[in-house]
């Protein structure tokens, strides 16, 4: 690899950091062989290219949270675009691109492309079904926090040890645990088939991983994926991540049906207290980037997928005096009123500053309103 094919890649590209995904995938031949040295790009102006690798597979960093268009490129292949939409701050697996010496002008994904029904498929009841036991890992609410238990549908033992003379208990959890295991368990067909289904495809992507399998047409089929909560890089995932399972079901009188599902799987979670593998249970820890509370005592609160909740804060839907004075401005701070309010900020104690027209006012933690600056 020479200096420029260096700097091309990694000095050009501009991700911005709350928005940074990747995009990898493999670049074939008209017989489906890997096609080593495509330029891959963007059409952002510096987001900078990759080229493919001897197995024709890339690994290219863009903007997520929006829609992308690559670029391929190589002789003597027509060249190609793709329209994708990239979710940010994910590793995001494309199916097979196809340079043909045919021009195309932009191209969409396999998946996404009108395709015929098939009229032998019945497609409400021919569907897989598939599991992945996120949140059922660590009930707090279900009585289970702080005694040992196992847990069956997520595979955990959970145990529970009191400190002798304190109401403080030693925790663990197998699923904290060096070599466990995430599982996406999945069944793929029903109890009955019909004839002419000859074969089903089952293609999993998870943190850029991608899994493939293929299954004679049998009923009741079903298969456990165990995923080591690394992403393709090998590096550590935490939170909560997404998997995309991808369902083909192949005919022999139709063109193959696809069922695309996505479903939560559990990753790494961040140490709490760390004795010997066990926790205290009145430790906790927040991890902010994927917005979930681990308590000590084993169970988690994902505050990322709560519904969004609306309140007052401050405000009773009539308008302030300019003067304001005495208690028309002070007291509990949705009882009082508000003139042209044009900006916030929060105080490392809770508190909220508002910048209401010609007065600072302080919403304190427990609600309460004061006004500690007129402007004249």
């Amino acid at each position: 690899m020479n200096e420029y094919f260096k700097i091309s890649i990694f000095t050009k590209i501009s991700p911005h950091f709350s928005r940074a995904a990747v995009v990898r995938g493999q670049v074939v031949t008209p017989n489906g062989m890997g096609l080593i040295g495509v330029r891959v790009s963007t059409n952002g102006a510096n987001e900078g290219f990759t080229m493919t690798r001897q197995d024709g597979w890339f690994d290219l960093m863009v903007n997520g949270g929006g829609p992308v268009m690559l670029q391929f490129g190589r002789n003597p292949y027509s060249p190609l675009r793709l329209a994708l939409n990239v979710p940010w701050n994910e590793v995001m697996v494309l199916s097979p691109v196809k340079l043909t010496d045919k021009e195309v002008h932009v191209q969409v994904p396999e998946l996404y492309r009108p395709v015929a029904m098939c009229p032998d498929h019945d497609y409400g009841r021919v569907t897989p079904i598939v599991l992945a036991a996120w949140q059922t890992r660590y009930s707090g609410t279900s009585g289970l926090a702080r005694v040992s238990a196992i847990l069956a549908e997520s595979q955990v033992v959970q145990e529970a040890v009191t400190i002798p003379g304190s109401d403080i208990r030693l925790m663990y959890h197998s699923s904290r645990a060096k070599g466990f295991y995430s599982t996406i368990q999945l069944q793929l067909t029903p109890d009955s088939v019909p004839d002419t289904l000859i074969r089903v495809h089952l293609v999993i992507s998870i943190e850029g991983i991608l899994e493939e399998k293929m299954f004679e047409a049998d009923p009741e089929i079903k298969f456990t994926y165990f995923w080591d909560r690394l992403n393709i890089y090998r590096q550590r995932v935490y939170g909560v991540t997404t998997a995309t399972i991808k369902v083909g079901y192949e005919y022999r009188t139709c063109a193959m049906v696809w069922d695309v599902q996505t479903v939560k799987v559990p990753g790494h979670e961040m140490v709490l207290s760390d004795i010997g593998g066990w926790n205290l249970d009145v430790q906790h820890k927040y991890n902010f980037h994927e917005g979930i509370l681990q308590k000590g005592d084993g169970s988690n609160i994902y505050l990322k997928y709560k519904p969004l909740v609306v309140t007052t804060l401050m405000g009773d839907g009539s308008q302030r005096s300019l003067e304001c004075l005495g208690l028309e401005c002070e007291g509990e701070a949705t009882r009082k009123s508000l003139l042209a309010p044009k900006s916030l900020a929060v105080a490392p104690d809770g508190a909220v500053y508002v910048a209401d027209h010609n007065l600072i006012r302080r919403i304190r933690a427990d609600g309460t309103v004061t006004t500690i600056l007129k402007l004249k």
